[in-house]
């Protein structure tokens, strides 16, 4: 089971995983997650970030 472990209880891995409002993890629980997810969870999909504008993006 995910939260046995990361050592924190099912109540907080629902609150990670809830569509409206989630929780977001701090630094050490978001690396084992990444790590136990084998790379499928990343850091960035805590964060609901809007597409950034073409005409900001870096040009490269």
């Amino acid at each position: 089971m995910l939260a046995d472990r990361l050592g924190v209880s099912q109540a907080y891995i629902s609150l990670l995983e809830r569509a409206v409002n989630p929780r977001i993890p701090p630094q050490d629980i978001m690396d084992q997650i990444h790590v136990l997810s084998g790379g499928e969870v990343e850091p960035n999909d805590f964060y609901s970030l809007s597409p950034l504008p073409h005409e900001m993006r870096k040009a490269g």
